[in-house]
This record gives C-alpha cells, structure tokens and sequence, in this order.
C-alpha cells in the first residue's frame, strides 16, 4: 500500500486571487520604465541612447524619448509600443519574453504569446530539466495552509516540455507541438468575459534555465527581473487577466502604469494584446518577485499552477506541473506553493 505519493506541493494558504495593482505616487510609477532598444541598457544603469536615432521620438507612456535607458527598479523593459488609455498606460505587444537578469547573466523563464482570436499560449522550453509530472488538481478555498497537492495520484509523466494555453472558451490544457499525447485539461473562465489568475510559476535555482539570447522574435517585449547585487535562490511570475475597469475602480481613477508596485510589494507591469485582437477590454497584469525555497528543492526545479478558478466556484480546480519528477527522489520533500 503506497502511503505517500511523490511529489506533492504543500501551500500556504494567502489568498491573493483579486489583489489589486496599487500605487500611490503616480509619477514614481512611469519613472520606473527603462525605454530602451535592448535589456542590457538599464541594467548597465546608463543614461545614453543605446542605438542611433535621426530624429527624436516620444514615449506615448511618459513624454521621454525612446532608447533612453533610465534605471528600472527590478523590471528591465525592451519597448515595442506604449498605450495611454485615459488614467491607464501599459505596453502592447505580439509576444512576451520573461527572464531574470542577476550577477550570473539573464536566464529565460518563459515566453507569453497571444493567438489571432485572442487565446494565451504559455511555452516552457527554458529548463534544461525535461521529465516532468503534469495533473489536474482541486482546490479547497476553506482549508488553511499549509495544504498538501499531489501531483503523482492521477498525473501524466512526460520526457519533454510542455506549452500552456488558456483559449478564449475558457479551455485550458497541456500540449507539445508535434505530439499527439492526451495531456490534462480542464476549463476555466473564459478570456472574453472572464478574469482571474491565469498562471503561477516558479523556479528555484535559475542555474537550470537557458542564457538569454541577444536576438529577439519580431513582435517580442523583453521583460525582465532585475537582481544587480545577488542571484536570488528562488522567482516567481504570477499572471492574472483583469478587466481594465476594474483596475481603473479599484485604484480610484488615478494614473497608474505601466509599471508600478502591487499591494503585495512587488513589482507590477501592465500588458496588452495586440491592437489587432479581439480582446481589448482586458489587461495581462504580470507580477514579480523573490520566493522562498521549499525544503527537497536540491535542484533547478520548476512548479506551475494555470488555469485556477475563483475560489467561490462550486468545485475549484487547476491544471500543475512539476519539473523534474522522478518517482524515486525526493523521498520527504514538500513542495511550499504557491506562497
């Protein structure tokens, strides 16, 4: 008789699903943006262009010209096109490139990118770890943590990456482009009317991620954790999809974004999708930050939440995974997830 089935995430209890971005000082907000052509620009700190320009051009998000690098706080920004709409300005691109930049190099996390109709696909081909565990799990809004996942008891093992997509219907499942494998899914709010969580993620030692590259994708924003003095033990990268008036309510009209400080105390950036998309009544709110590195975790090590229900829904659930899994390590480990 198996009594422990391996591996299992253990979470505190925080509920933190509407949280909303908060900052009071509007115009700290807007000087926290590095406009400028590369990523390596505000993290070298310089205040000079970064590319020739024959005439200058204006920041639709705060008036400065484009390709001057200004100090970024923690987020490192390559500007593709800036939106002011009223008391709201966020960034607007095809596809989204998350990375952590640190004393060790910038290590990518993963990559957002928007279908025509207005679905979000989530690839994770960075980790050099590629066997993992992927399960449908449920969720109990009335449990107090530390509350205990298991991944192992109906979940699917993979020698291979994995890509999350969030489809306008609300369906949400696992796939890997040119495999046929019946991954798990399940759905969730739909993206036209919906809003809530749209993915957690977390990785503990970055040493296992893949090097930045200098060469972008067309349409792509680099946005990145900035760590200048240390190589942070664990990241996290929560997203969630939030309706514009709702962020416009609940921060009272004020000017807000692109970037700014969520009321959890980490950095905050306002995205869209391409104007050409059907879905602009919403906004992809990233939030980043430092997490704690739970006990078992003695290797590059990635743990994934996406399409999590609200917890007043009758039954909630979400879709996880694991990387790496094998059914003989780790014997007593639990994973502390999502913080």
């Amino acid at each position: 008789m198996v009594t422990q089935i391996l591996p299992v995430m253990e979470a505190t209890r925080r509920r933190t699903h509407n949280r909303p971005l908060q900052q009071t000082n509007a115009t700290r907000v807007r000087t926290e943006v590095g406009l400028c052509r590369d990523a390596a620009g505000p993290a070298r700190g310089s205040s000079r262009p970064w590319y020739a320009r024959t005439r200058p051009r204006r920041s639709l998000l705060n008036g400065r010209s484009l390709g001057r690098a200004m100090t970024a706080g923690k987020v490192i920004t390559k500007f593709v096109h800036g939106v002011t709409d009223g008391s709201l300005s966020y960034i607007v691109s095809s596809q989204v490139l998350i990375f952590a930049q640190t004393p060790a190099g910038p290590r990518k996390i993963c990559r957002i990118v928007y279908s025509p109709d207005g679905s979000i696909m989530v690839p994770f081909p960075y980790l050099t770890q590629k066997r993992g565990i992927l399960s449908v799990l449920k969720d109990d809004p009335k449990k107090i943590g530390p509350i205990t996942y298991e991944l192992a008891k109906d979940g699917v093992v993979v020698d291979y990456d994995v890509k999350y997509s969030h489809h306008t219907t609300g369906r949400v499942h696992f796939s890997k482009t040119g495999r046929s494998d019946i991954l798990p899914g399940r759905t969730c709010f739909d993206l036209a009317t919906g809003s809530g969580v749209l993915f957690f993620v977390q990785v503990y030692d970055l040493a296992g991620l893949a090097a930045l590259d200098k060469k972008g994708q067309p349409g792509e924003f680099r946005l990145g954790m900035n760590f200048p003095a240390h190589v942070p033990r664990g990241i996290e990268v929560r997203a969630s999809w939030v309706k514009k008036i709702t962020v416009i309510a609940q921060n009272k009209g004020r000017a807000i974004g692109p970037s700014g400080t969520a009321s959890n105390g980490r950095t905050t950036v306002l995205m869209a999708q391409p104007l050409s998309s059907p879905l602009q009544d919403h906004l992809l709110v990233l939030n980043f930050g430092e997490a704690t590195v739970p006990s078992g975790a003695d290797r590059p090590t990635m743990v994934f939440a996406g399409g999590i229900d609200a917890p007043t829904k009758a039954d909630p659930g979400f879709l996880a995974f694991l990387y790496p899994y094998t059914s003989t390590g780790l014997p007593n480990a639990a994973l502390q997830w999502p913080g």
